[in-house]
């Protein structure tokens, strides 16, 4: 009669013919069954022990992974006392060797490959099927535990709840998706992930992680069902292969799409304008590059704008280096209208203001007298005759301003010189007068207008 098989300490893997072998549970020692099939044993075998029956099928796309958390806790009770489980199967092959390798893959944290050869050594003949397989894969994915965050699962979850809707199981009502296989929008600008918002009400839809990406199928002759080629045998597309498509905008399931896919397909709606964004089903739909996409939540790349996230670099100031430089700087020169300095030019005397700059700061008293260069020294302008001023005469000397550039005259101005200022020997600037005529008047004006007309 078949017996168990011991894979570890207290953990025993058999077909069901080990597990009604009651001479060899005796011997050793097994005071737990752990049945993962499609029928429980007799209670009449069930009650000398503790039992747990866990129905499962041997089948590609029968989910165990979500039964690893009870079926782990079990085998850790019977341990955990000192006593010894087995757990079994029909064979002993497929489903409870999954089972037995999940749980050394979670005690040891080690690969899927090593478990199996932990298991493989101990009872040769184990061989989980393809989808058991994949299932132990995205477990060792996912750190030998169920991490219903990480982006694997969720692809994991949507994929049978395609199966579930084609199978027609939603049929007679809504059907129950689990909160997990939704995507929360991220407005974080975290990295550089770019961002979508719709074209009309410029409302944030989704960023780039939401994005589902598949690769590139073999075009309109995958889907030809009049061929009489097989699909294996038809010439592969060379744009094909392990490259990633860019032609549609497929995404998972959004926050904002809750209560508005219950159904096997149906049309997005942008959750604010109302306007329609794209289309879903969920038993798949086809690429333009030819792969089929199950399930498929596509969105009209037209009625979208994709922004660009560019990250804000870190303001750094500038170190201030004091330098000592012995070089003569020559002082500003200046546009003169009439006998004011108003406006700094770009060229010589008579070249064109430069527009829009700021007005430059009054000049001290020492830079001022240092940007002229003293020429003459003549008597005071006297008034016109026709009218003869009254007021005393001014113990002023006339200054005649020379550009240093050119060495020409600019305009005459007469400057009420005082005292030296203390011992420095600084000439103080007093208040300045302007003895003009009526020409000097008519001219400065004229110059005023000219250099307005030429802004």
């Amino acid at each position: 009669m078949e017996t168990s098989d011991c894979i570890i300490e207290g953990l025993y893997l058999g077909g069901v013919m080990a597990a009604l072998n009651e001479r060899d549970l005796q011997v050793k020692k097994v005071t737990h069954i752990l049945s993962i099939d499609e029928k429980p044993l007799p209670e009449m075998l069930t009650n000398k022990c503790t039992y747990k029956h866990i129905f499962a099928l041997d089948l590609y796309d029968f989910d165990l992974l979500e039964l690893f958390p009870e079926c782990f806790t079990f085998i850790d009770q019977a341990r955990e006392n000192g006593g010894a489980v087995l757990v079994h199967c029909q064979a002993g092959i497929s489903r409870s060797a999954t089972i037995v390798v999940a749980y050394i893959m979670q005690k040891h944290v080690i690969s899927k490959v090593r478990a199996l050869e932990i298991v493989a050594a101990a009872r040769q003949f184990v061989r989980p099927n393809d989808g058991f397989q994949e299932q132990l894969q995205l477990f060792e994915n996912m750190g030998c535990r169920i991490d219903k965050t990480h982006s694997e699962y969720r692809a994991y979850q949507l994929s049978k709840l395609a199966v579930r809707f084609k199978c027609g199981q939603f049929s007679q009502g809504d059907p129950e998706i689990p909160s997990e296989v939704y995507v929360q929008p991220d407005y974080s600008a975290k990295g550089n992930d770019a961002y979508y918002k719709c074209r009309k009400c410029r409302m944030f839809l989704f960023h780039d992680g939401a994005l589902t990406s598949h690769n590139i199928g073999q075009g309109d002759s995958a889907f030809d069902w009049r061929s009489k080629v097989p699909a294996n045998k038809r010439p592969t597309n060379a744009a094909g292969g392990d490259s990633v498509c860019q032609r549609s905008l497929f995404v998972d399931p959004l926050t904002w799409m809750k209560g508005k896919i219950n159904i096997v397909q149906g049309k997005l709606h942008c959750p604010k304008c109302d306007i329609k964004i794209g289309s879903y089903v969920w038993f798949g739909e086809k690429c333009p590059c030819g792969a089929w996409v199950a399930p498929a939540f596509h969105i009209d790349g037209g009625k979208v704008d994709k922004i660009p996230s560019h990250p804000v670099m870190p303001h750094t100031q500038a170190p201030v280096v004091t330098t000592t430089s012995t070089a003569t700087v020559a002082p500003q020169q200046t546009h003169l209208i009439g006998a004011v300095a108003a406006f700094p030019v770009s060229g010589g005397i008579g070249s064109r203001p430069l527009g829009n700059n700021p007005l430059p700061q009054r000049p001290t008293q020492a830079s001022r007298l240092s940007s002229a260069q003293l020429v003459a020294a003549v008597q005071p302008r006297m008034a016109s005759s026709s009218s003869p001023s009254t007021s005393p005469p001014l113990s002023t000397t006339q200054q005649i301003l020379v550009d240093s550039a050119t060495s020409a005259p600019v305009q005459s101005m007469d400057f009420e010189m005082g005292a030296p200022d203390g011992d420095n020997g600084q000439v103080a600037l007093g208040q300045t007068h302007l003895s003009l005529d009526n020409r000097d008047l008519e001219t400065g004006i004229n110059s005023i207008h000219m250099d307005v007309d030429s802004l």
